[in-house]
């Protein structure tokens, strides 16, 4: 048997149980830290029927080059080193070399 752990800070917890009214999904949208120095990742928490959102996503002065992608891209991103390293330490080839 395999136990996996997720570890959440705080302030997304928080943010989540704001967000939460007990009946829809929570939507959480992430911009991921800038090229610049002192900006840092943001994140915003919706329901999934927020009017807000649905605002956000119809709204014609949100910039056209933005790209809605899901999280574990960016997750990805963030930790490819530890990924590539998980799977070359792990390894597995049958016979042939596949």
């Amino acid at each position: 048997m395999k136990i996996f752990k997720s570890r959440f800070s705080k302030k997304f917890i928080e943010g989540l149980i704001e967000a939460f009214n007990g009946t829809e999904d929570v939507i959480v949208l992430t911009i991921p830290e800038q090229e610049e120095p002192h900006v840092d990742q943001y994140q915003k928490f919706y329901t999934a029927g927020s009017a807000e959102l649905s605002k956000i996503e119809h709204n014609p002065l949100f910039p056209q080059n933005v790209e809605v992608r899901p999280y574990e891209e960016l997750w990805i991103d963030t930790h490819r080193d530890k990924i590539e390293h998980l799977l070359l330490k792990k390894l597995k080839e049958d016979p042939s070399g596949n």
